[in-house]
């Protein structure tokens, strides 16, 4: 791989290299942070090829995203392009980098804190997709096919759960009894979505609770609305962080998401359409579970782990998660009803 500062002075920087360091929590890109002699800073990140094989694509995507939004008024970082103006530098190995501003007085948040963040994260993932409306979907590369698809997880775990099984028998029974999942739409009609609407995807401004950009636009495809809402709650209305050994579902947090995002999006729900909402953080819960279930049978091989129990533990806390759901879903239909009906 290319010395980190030889990758960076590929892009049109605007002051000399000074240096660089990791940054960030991601699951599957490496991501740098380098500082300028002017004591500016950007974002280098090299596009992880096993999960976006098409990584070259996957940045043509980015980019053609990143000037649609910013026409509408901005939300996301800025893309800073190559020396050749290009969206991203392909190494001598094939690997795909790119770089964006550095947002100054921001954070992240690795778990929600309290309501008005989990309105606010509602709010920008609504208001994402409600200025993504216009966009031509037809430009967009298929970053991750079959991405939310959970049928097509259910078919790469059935694949992978092959040999002596008797420690996650009890999983194996889980996901059984919840394959109907995959039998039903939640609404019927596509349009572009975020894809991966998880609360750290959001910058908060440093001192407030007030989102200043979505971030993280890999995932951005054609797809169900609601894909990007149950992955919200799923990701902040829980207790627990994706690995907890315990876990369970805030209703406070699910009402302020649900109101934030209807809010954002401009979108009026239908009577089945609000029944999808209550059910669609079940889907991604379980889909989620799923895939971590398949990836630990394989061998971890997509996720990043701590170990190799990592993703058996990241799942169960999903199917934890997926049960409290279940539990609550009467109360979550109520607040449905109350703020859409």
């Amino acid at each position: 791989m290319p010395e980190l500062e030889t990758v960076a002075t590929k892009f049109q920087l605007s002051a000399p290299f000074s240096s660089v360091r990791q940054f960030g929590a991601g699951h599957i890109n490496d991501t740098y942070l380098v500082i300028l002699r002017s004591d500016a800073r950007v974002v280098l990140q090299r596009i992880n090829r096993d999960v976006f094989p098409g990584a070259w694509d996957v940045a043509a995507n980015v980019a053609l995203v990143v000037a649609h939004l910013e026409a509408a008024g901005g939300g996301v970082p800025g893309l800073i392009r190559t020396l050749e103006n290009e969206p991203a530098w392909r190494d001598a190995e094939g690997r795909v980098w790119r770089m964006f501003d550095y947002i100054e007085d921001a954070r992240t948040l690795q778990q929600v804190e309290t309501a008005d963040q989990a309105r606010e994260a509602g709010r920008a993932f609504g208001d994402f997709q409600r200025r993504l409306g216009d966009f031509p979907r037809a430009k967009l590369y298929p970053a991750i096919p079959h991405f939310h698809d959970i049928g097509w997880c259910f078919m790469k775990f059935s694949s992978a759960a092959t040999g002596d099984l008797t420690s996650i028998s009890d999983d194996l029974a889980f996901v059984a009894e919840r394959r109907h999942f995959a039998d039903r739409r939640l609404t019927a009609d596509d349009i572009v979505i975020h894809g991966d609407c998880k609360i750290n995807n959001v910058l908060f401004d440093a001192e407030q609770d007030h989102v200043v950009a979505v971030i993280d636009l890999d995932t951005v495809m054609v797809g169900d609305r609601l894909w990007d809402f149950g992955d919200l709650v799923r990701s902040a209305a829980a207790s627990g962080t994706e690995d907890a050994p315990t876990i369970d579902v805030s209703l406070s947090l699910f009402r302020a998401i649900a109101e934030g995002f209807l809010d954002g999006s401009g979108w009026k729900p239908d009577a089945m359409e609000r029944d999808a909402m209550v059910r669609a953080p079940r889907v991604m819960a379980l889909m989620l579970g799923v895939r971590f279930l398949t990836d630990y049978l394989v061998g971890n091989q997509y996720f990043k782990v701590d170990d190799p129990e990592h993703n058996l533990r990241r799942a169960r806390a999903q199917f934890r998660l997926v049960s409290a759901l279940e539990r609550n879903g009467v109360a979550m239909t109520r607040i449905i009803t109350e703020l859409a009906g």
